[in-house]
Formats: C-alpha cells, sequence, structure tokens
C-alpha cells in the first residue's frame, strides 16, 4: 500500500514514538517490520528508530 505521507513525515513520527515512549516497543517494530516487507520503507530506514528502542543494537529487522 502506498504511503499517503512523505515518507520523511512518517519516520519523524516513528522517531519522536520512540523517543518520548508512546507506544509498545514491540508493536513499533513490528508495524515498522510490515513497513519494511511492503517496501513502503527500507532497513535503512527504520534502523536509526531500532536503534532508539535497543541502544545495544542487537535487533534488526529482517527485510
Amino acid at each position: 500500500m502506498p504511503l499517503i505521507v512523505p515518507k520523511e513525515v512518517l519516520l519523524n513520527s516513528f522517531k519522536n514514538v520512540a523517543q518520548k515512549g508512546l507506544m509498545d516497543k514491540d508493536y513499533l517494530v513490528t508495524k515498522l517490520q510490515i513497513m519494511v516487507t511492503e517496501g513502503d520503507l527500507t532497513q535503512e530506514d527504520v534502523q536509526p528508530i531500532i536503534e532508539i528502542l535497543y541502544p545495544s543494537g542487537n535487533e534488526q529487522i529482517d527485510s
């Protein structure tokens, strides 16, 4: 499904949610994983958000 907002706006929104802890980490990662799988975002797009959620860098999204 094509994005209805610019990718940068979406990524900034997810980044803010991650920084403020407004959503369960696992749920947010799942949402990002779905968007990567569907081709809306790339692993490189979501990696900074994953690093906010899991600073050790152990969590990865497989595309």
